[in-house]
């Protein structure tokens, strides 16, 4: 199951389904005994500019387009995936991941009676946005500087700058900080790590500018937090 802000997707046995680029999780499920195996591919902007040259029209793309798009059983995908598998796990062949990919994905376009791909295809030149709120879900991007989080987040610098500040009236910055802190708070409490290592699993490489901002935000320094806390 795919799930993607307050959405979520089931995938059965022999589907298949796109993601746009954004924050997404994945839960999986068996049955009794069952097992099951998956396969995810990363599409690289080489092959999307490649497919939208192959689009037999363009569409208009004024209604927002799904930011999941589900690809029921087809036995010719299947048989497709199967066999990248095989050439990957094989030391003895020589893969062009890129180049079988985007021939498949020719080949599910031919088959698009619909043209439920060819629109998902062209509208992936918008990126979902992730909502702030959410967007460290995954506390490892904590450690990620504006810029990255800017791109992870489906928006230009420029762009997530201007909406920090109109939602949290403080700076970009600031504002990165206040949630490695606030992380760095819950370790202290909870974890019996150091506090020169909590300060850089939440995003400081200084441990001194730590302290600092974290006795600004909480008026207490990490050590006095770290004995409350009868660590």
């Amino acid at each position: 199951m795919i799930h993607r802000n307050s959405n979520s997707y089931m995938i059965g046995e022999g589907e298949a389904c796109l993601i746009k680029y954004g924050d997404f999780s994945l839960s999986e499920m068996t049955i009794g005994n069952s097992t099951f195996q998956s396969t995810m591919f990363f599409l690289s902007d080489e092959i999307i500019k490649a497919l939208h040259n192959d689009i037999p029209q363009k569409f208009d793309l004024s209604k927002p387009s799904t930011d999941i798009l589900k690809i029921a059983k087809i036995e010719r995908l299947t048989s497709d995936i199967h066999s990248l598998q095989q050439q990957l796990t094989s030391r003895q062949q020589q893969v062009n991941l890129d180049e079988e990919i985007a021939s498949t994905f020719r080949r599910l376009l031919k088959s698009d009676s619909e043209n439920d791909l060819s629109i998902f295809l062209q509208s992936l030149s918008s990126p979902i946005k992730t909502k702030l709120p959410i967007l460290f879900s995954d506390k490892q991007r904590l450690l990620l500087p504006l810029a990255a989080l800017a791109k992870i987040s489906g928006r230009d610098l420029p762009e997530f700058k201007k909406e920090i500040a109109q939602e949290y009236a403080v700076s970009p910055q600031d504002w990165l900080n206040d949630k490695r802190l606030e992380h760095a708070y819950f370790l202290l409490t909870h974890t019996p790590d150091s506090i020169e290592n909590i300060a850089g699993q939440s995003g400081f490489d200084e441990p001194g500018e730590f302290s600092r901002l974290f006795k600004q935000k909480f008026g207490q320094s990490p050590q006095e937090v770290s004995e409350t806390a009868g660590r």
